[in-house]
């Protein structure tokens, strides 16, 4: 997604958060204070991970949806329901910041290379669908 898709959502949805590098940088990683190493990692090139923004606009779009709630719990359920999970799974020890050190600058060698990924071409491998195969219920 485009900054320029993302601020013309954020004009047509009278969101606080206008882009997606709006919310990480001015919201999220103001709140989510957590001590990094010992299985937690972060990088300060997360947009550069296309697992870690799929995540995050995730978060973000929740966020924005639940704090138009009238409902008085509906931060609290955001918190439970999404933050804690979606960033627990984004800084686990094998999520997509394997390998990234933010507190020196470093990432994954200075660069997101396809070879440094788990898979080629940084996507999972899958076989199609044999003739005959559904996928429905």
């Amino acid at each position: 997604m485009t900054d320029q898709h993302q601020q013309s959502q954020g004009q047509q949805t009278n969101t606080v958060y206008p882009t997606l590098d709006a919310f990480v940088e001015e919201f999220l990683a103001k709140i989510y204070d957590r001590s990094l190493g010992h299985g937690l990692t972060w990088c300060s090139h997360w947009w550069a991970h296309a697992e870690a923004v799929f995540y995050l606009t995730a978060l973000w779009h929740a966020w924005e949806a639940m704090r138009m709630s009238e409902e008085p719990v509906a931060m609290a359920q955001w918190t439970t329901h999404y933050l804690f999970p979606i960033m627990d799974r984004l800084m686990a020890e094998n999520g997509p910041f394997k390998g990234c050190q933010p507190n020196d600058g470093g990432h994954r060698g200075g660069e997101h290379r396809p070879e440094s990924a788990p898979h080629a071409g940084r996507i999972l491998p899958v076989d199609p669908l044999p003739a005959g195969a559904s996928t429905a219920p």
